[in-house]
């Protein structure tokens, strides 16, 4: 028997049972549609695509990441832009608005916990475009969701900040401060390779407290004023409906036209994350200040439902729906019949890394022979 031949065996003999598993949603499709009908609003004028308001600067933040395993060190590459795009009303377009870009290439020191400290670095990247993003006065978009970024990865929580001293925040501060440079993805490295090298725990302390002050960052930029919007294709959340499948596909397969439906309007952003934030650097505080609204909007008539999130300045209830309902008239009209706002194509497009350009930086390094040998292995 093949390789495939195993496969296609076990999937023909479960066949019906994945079905069965797929086609619960229409076992509570009633009580689903009940909520949708109950919730969903349509606001007037998202179906009228001409009249719909056009944002005047409008940013979109996305990054990537790609690890590199060697016979003896970790190598890593990132990348993280911010699109900046400006309306001009003259045309009716939007033009170049400007970008930010932070981009990386290094080995990590020491090698140990290498998956997530990676994925750290990337998170401190995207923090820095999107607060630049913010600071210049741009509705700024990001790819992914909140949550992602404040609990990922599993083994680096914030949280785990809180049994440090307070003084360590100051003296990351200091290096942010001494070293921030456009082709390093976090300021702390170099400190680390001098004085860490032979201690990972440490490392990993001094990496989180800098995530935790780039937070901070963003947070009082949007707490002075401005509005940062996580969108994601993929939530897998199932709050909304308490159904065994996402909400995000739940609305999905059950509607059609254009709308939005809230999942939860909290106080503050540290009540929305459920207290993960730790108290160190005072980033549980800087977060009561900002306001938190969640949901999903369908952009375009027939196009999949987006998970949506709203960050901004701390206001009413009433308030802060009422910017939410704004920001879907203004998504609606960055987006075309895919129902994705076209900025986030655009910086997905620019911090995706090609492997071909790794292979050559790994050739003109002279390493090639260091390959671990797990890259080469690929599914036949």
């Amino acid at each position: 028997m093949s390789y495939m031949d195993d496969i296609l065996e076990v999937a023909a003999k479960k066949g019906e049972e994945i079905k069965r598993k797929i086609l619960m949603l229409g076992a509570a499709r009633e009580r689903a549609l009940g909520i949708i009908e109950k919730s969903m609003i349509s606001p007037p004028g998202l179906s009228d695509r001409i009249t719909l308001p056009k944002p005047a600067k409008v940013a979109a933040v996305d990054g990537g990441s790609y690890p590199l395993s060697m016979l003896g060190f970790e190598m890593y590459f990132i990348k993280s832009y911010a699109v900046k795009l400006v309306y001009d009303g003259s045309i009716d377009e939007y033009r170049d608005g400007g970008e930010v870009r932070i981009v990386d290439v290094d080995i990590l020191i020491p090698p140990s916990m290498s998956q997530d400290r990676i994925t750290v670095y990337r998170q401190v990247t995207e923090l820095r475009a999107m607060s630049s993003s913010i600071r210049s006065g741009f509705l700024t978009l990001a790819d992914g969701s909140l949550e992602s970024l404040i609990s990922r990865p599993t083994h680096m929580k914030l949280k785990d900040l809180d049994r440090e001293e307070d003084s360590l925040c100051g003296t990351v501060a200091d290096i942010i401060k001494d070293k921030d440079r456009e082709d390093v993805a976090i300021s702390v490295k170099s400190f680390i390779e001098e004085e860490l090298s032979e201690e990972p725990e440490k490392a990993k302390t001094f990496e989180l407290a800098e995530k935790a002050l780039r937070l901070k960052t963003l947070f009082d930029e949007i707490a002075n004023g401005g509005s940062l919007v996580f969108i994601t294709k993929t939530g897998r959340s199932n709050t909304l409906f308490n159904l065994p499948l996402p909400d995000q596909y739940v609305l999905t397969k059950l509607t059609v036209k254009e709308g939005y439906i809230l999942e939860n309007v909290a106080p503050n952003l540290n009540e929305a994350l459920g207290n993960e934030l730790p108290r160190m650097c005072g980033l549980s505080d800087k977060a009561t200040k900002i306001s938190f609204v969640s949901g999903y909007a369908r952009l375009f008539s027939g196009a999949p439902a987006l998970k949506i999130q709203l960050l901004s300045p701390i206001s009413s209830e009433d308030i802060a729906i009422k910017k939410y309902e704004d920001l879907v008239l203004n998504l609606a009209s960055l987006s075309s019949e895919d129902g994705y706002p076209f900025p986030l194509l655009l910086a997905h497009q620019r911090a995706h890394i090609k492997k071909k350009a790794t292979e050559m930086v790994i050739d003109a390094l002279g390493l090639r022979e260091e390959l671990s040998g797990r890259e080469e292995i690929d599914v036949l």
